[in-house]
């Protein structure tokens, strides 16, 4: 006798088996773990609205049970967690103050003050935005924070 779990994925619910479930959530786990907490939210929903596709057709009727090997064959379609990109490293680093290299949008000055201080780039490049049209921060200072920081090297 196999646990089964109901869950709710892609706005369907299923009837899923323990071991399914374990090796589901660890799998969205994993690609949760290698996406940057921007683009977290919105792909998730992607991946889980798949899978829930995936699921319904496979499933002849709303009796039957998703199982390991139904997950298993899905994870294989969709593709390894690894496939999202590699493990993310966290917005705190300790360190010296330079521009971003992988998240720069003019030069990546914002960004990686972001980084530096562990607040997200795009707080800091309204804040800027906000200070240069109140004139309480000249472009000028941007430029030269441009010239003056160096290029990190965190890819």
């Amino acid at each position: 006798m196999k646990k089964t779990i109901s869950i709710n994925l892609g706005s369907i619910a299923f009837t899923i088996d323990n071991d399914a479930y374990i090796a589901l959530e660890n799998y969205l786990e994993d690609i949760k773990s290698r996406l940057s907490p921007y683009e977290n939210g919105e792909i998730i929903e992607d991946v889980e609205s798949r899978i829930a596709e995936i699921f319904h057709k496979t499933l002849f009727n709303d009796m039957q049970v998703v199982t390991l090997e139904m997950v298993l064959r899905t994870i294989a379609i969709i593709g390894p967690a690894s496939s999202f990109g590699g493990k993310q490293t966290t917005y705190n680093y300790k360190g010296q103050l330079s521009r971003s290299s992988t998240n720069s949008v003019i030069g990546g000055v914002c960004a990686g003050i972001g980084e530096f201080f562990g607040i997200d780039p795009m707080v800091i490049r309204l804040i800027t935005l906000l200070l240069t049209i109140l004139g309480g921060l000249s472009i000028w200072v941007y430029i030269i924070l441009w010239v003056v920081l160096p290029q990190s090297n965190r890819y």
